[in-house]
């Protein structure tokens, strides 16, 4: 019978220091030879994860972006894509400029900005290195063009986040979801919106679909709220040690390592087979 294997990257399959434990390594590797498929789902865009699927001989495609993207483990582009709509992410920017946030465009490779933005550049490196900033984002036919985008993204004090992610709710919350959260003590704040029915759960019943696999054969690890659509569609869910204690009601199973030790992949694989 084929089963899916699926784990969450920052926090979970990669440590705090951004490093892959060789417990971790060595159970995923022993697992693919025994005939299980492993992939990856993060919120990472496909160059941000690519990286990580090639250190691991990954073959299945891995979910980006949240669930915004399919992307082949080979190449990093896109095999399937829920991307905002090119008037609903020109709307988005409009917002987000309204209230003096630094906007961003997330295509499955790269991100576009603004050049006033450029110092906030770090804070999107968790996403991807690619970044590509210029004078005046709505005029630039790059992204638009492609009509791929994945993430509209705002960057700026809390009180404009606040004041956008209203103003984005009240113009699209048909079309998309907004969220908002710190870069943490004293950092700015984001804003993010992604299509609506985006997420990790609903990028995995699309890929067990591809691969001819039930809930029953998933099994799925993460550590934040991201995760907790993947924990309701699996049959098997893995919380790590560090995740929220929501988080870890929700998973089947709660793991004892956390991001800071490693060794939680080794763990859930041990357990599930």
């Amino acid at each position: 019978m084929p089963r899916l294997f699926v784990t969450d990257l920052d926090g979970t399959l990669l440590r705090d220091d951004g490093s892959i434990d060789s417990r971790d390594l060595a159970a995923i590797w022993r697992a693919q030879a025994a005939g299980v498929t492993v992939t990856l789902a993060t919120g990472r865009l496909a160059t941000g994860a690519l990286p990580t699927a090639r250190a691991l001989g990954l073959d299945a495609p891995m979910i980006c972006a949240d669930g915004a993207i399919l992307a082949c483990t080979e190449t990093g582009k896109p095999l399937e894509q829920r991307a905002i709509e090119l008037e609903t992410a020109e709307a988005a920017l409009r917002a987000l400029l309204a209230h003096d946030l630094a906007p961003f465009v997330f295509m499955h490779d790269v991100i576009h900005g603004e050049e006033s933005g450029r110092a906030l550049a770090p804070y999107l490196r968790n996403w991807t290195a690619q970044a590509r900033f210029h004078p005046a984002l709505l005029e630039r036919p790059d992204w638009r063009r492609r009509g791929e985008v994945a993430m509209a993204f705002g960057i700026g004090a809390p009180e404009a986040v606040a004041a956008a992610a209203e103003a984005l709710e009240r113009c699209c919350g048909e079309r998309l979801v907004v969220d908002r959260f710190s870069f943490g003590s004293g950092a700015p704040w984001a804003l993010r919106a992604q299509p609506r029915g985006c997420s990790k759960g609903e990028a995995l019943a699309r890929l067990a679909a591809r691969a001819e696999v039930g809930p029953a054969s998933v099994a799925v690890v993460g550590d934040f709220w991201n995760d907790l659509s993947m924990f309701a569609w699996a049959g098997r869910s893995f919380a790590m040690g560090q995740a929220p204690e929501a988080v870890r009601a929700a998973a089947t199973d709660t793991l004892a390592a956390t991001a800071a030790t490693g060794g939680g992949i080794a763990e859930a694989l041990a357990r599930w087979l």
